[in-house]
């Protein structure tokens, strides 16, 4: 047993860190200690260099955006974030992170989220670049959170209720622009849309349940993707084109990629995710 110079705990050898200039070969501070004690110094020398860190952060984040949603644009926020972002609790944190072709898309957050808060870009170890956008608010993760959008909602995402008609329908883009796909595919000679979403048994009923409501197209199955805790609801054909049409009328918002345009269909070319 060794006792720790800084809780003071008697703890068990393999608490501490090797430390070869040390009698005892060991650190001082346990393990727990140390790594508190390190982010404490480097808080601290942050906090040195950049005075005004911590309060022109929280000053500029608008904490309050998803308290309603009574504009589409916060609800396609809502919605895109309920399918690419992540709500991290116990940090307060809400994160967005998509790959440099959807730049556009984190943008668009950062600047109704946190107008002119930094970006970062990272390589992952398969050399595909992303961009990521991380604010802290314990207001806007309950309100997330309000909504079903939770650390764990790809497994537990259920369909927001209460929000009026076009909100929806907004929400239900965002979710479109991350989770959805659209897509030309062809048998011999004969080239037909699809549309869909992957997503939560729940969700995508809610979902097929407003798309039904809405535009009179016959309510599809949501299935299992490939035996996966992952589900899938696809429409093809003409229904697709309609649902398209539908759910972004009105609203220029999304990438160009995920719509069903005309040029694709002389293609017979795939859109993807």
């Amino acid at each position: 047993m060794k006792k720790c110079a800084r809780c003071k705990a008697a703890k068990s050898e393999d608490q501490f860190y090797v430390n070869l200039g040390r009698t005892d070969r060991r650190h001082p501070y346990c393990k727990q200690c140390l790594l508190t004690y390190q982010a404490e110094r480097r808080r601290e020398r942050l906090d040195r260099e950049k005075p005004d860190r911590r309060r022109w952060s929280s000053t500029f984040v608008r904490h309050d955006y998803f308290a309603t949603l009574d504009e589409p644009l916060r609800a396609y926020v809502a919605g895109l974030l309920a399918a690419d972002g992540n709500v991290l609790l116990r940090q307060r944190r809400v994160t967005l992170e998509l790959s440099v072709r959807d730049r556009s898309l984190v943008h668009l957050v950062r600047d109704q989220l946190a107008p002119g808060f930094p970006l970062r870009h990272r390589v992952r170890a398969n050399d595909s670049e992303t961009v990521i956008l991380a604010v802290t608010s314990a207001q806007l993760c309950a309100d997330l959170s309000r909504l079903g959008i939770t650390p764990r909602k790809s497994l537990t995402l259920r369909w927001p209720e209460g929000l009026d008609r076009t909100s929806a329908r907004a929400f239900l883009l965002g979710y479109v622009d991350g989770d959805g796909f659209v897509t030309w595919s062809r048998s011999g000679s004969y080239i037909y849309p699809r549309w869909g979403l992957l997503g939560t048994e729940r969700f995508l009923s809610g979902a097929m349940r407003l798309i039904s409501e809405e535009t009179a197209v016959a309510p599809r199955r949501v299935q299992p993707k490939d035996g996966s805790r992952i589900y899938r609801l696809a429409i093809s054909g003409a229904d697709a084109l309609v649902v398209d049409r539908w759910i972004r009328s009105g609203l220029s918002l999304g990438p160009e990629r995920k719509r069903l345009a005309q040029a694709d269909i002389a293609a017979g070319s795939s859109s993807g995710k």
